[in-house]
């Protein structure tokens, strides 16, 4: 095929001639905004090459990030809507993880950090906003592709339903090094694990 970027015109056969073009031309690759599938479909192979070559230094996100983008990749293609190829790549915690139209969602996997801070009392702060903004989560806790898509403050709500009196803090804990509120696995909880279990099939 032949793309046109800035008045330059580049013919891209394979998602090795989209990296070329990534790595010779990088102004012009950091312009494209396309609903061309096959270069999305390229960018994103190109993309899980770079998480496997993380993976091989000891990276073990590579599912959580995977999932991320491409349920925002599919979800806008699906609906026809203009990517940038740059944007095909995990975001930054600052931003939202996708965005349809006024509907704001955060992607997790597995139980891993829900919110980031200097603090504890920081991390719960930005997760109670969070939900208080109507964030909707889709979330795969157990990393087999069962998602839970709910309002992040439903979630948090039936979470806490599990023991009233200790609430959220059963299942969070704050790992200060990291800087992160962290939700635990449940991996020595059956009874945990069903309560997850329960909402999955809800």
């Amino acid at each position: 095929m032949f793309i046109t970027v800035n008045g330059n015109k580049y013919e891209l056969n394979s998602k090795e001639d989209l990296q070329t073009l990534r790595e010779e031309h990088f102004e012009d690759w950091d312009s494209i905004r396309t609903t061309n599938k096959q270069l999305v479909h390229w960018q994103v192979s190109l993309y899980f090459d770079e998480l496997e070559r993380q993976d091989a230094k000891g990276s073990t996100a590579f599912y959580g990030k995977a999932k991320e983008v491409t349920s925002r990749v599919d979800h806008q293609l699906e609906r026809g809507a203009k990517i940038y190829l740059h944007d095909v790549q995990c975001r930054h915690q600052s931003l939202d993880d996708e965005r349809i139209g006024s509907t704001r969602i955060e992607h997790k996997t597995g139980f891993a950090q829900w919110a980031y801070g200097p603090s504890e009392a920081e991390c719960w702060k930005k997760l109670t906003a969070m939900a208080a903004k109507g964030i909707v989560l889709d979330w795969d806790p157990f990393k087999d592709e069962r998602t839970i898509v709910k309002p992040l403050a439903e979630v948090l709500d039936y979470l806490a339903s599990y023991n009233p009196r200790k609430g959220l803090k059963v299942w969070f804990s704050y790992k200060e090094k990291k800087h992160q509120l962290q939700l635990q696995p449940v991996i020595n909880s059956e009874k945990r694990r069903a309560w997850i279990e329960a909402l999955l099939e809800d």
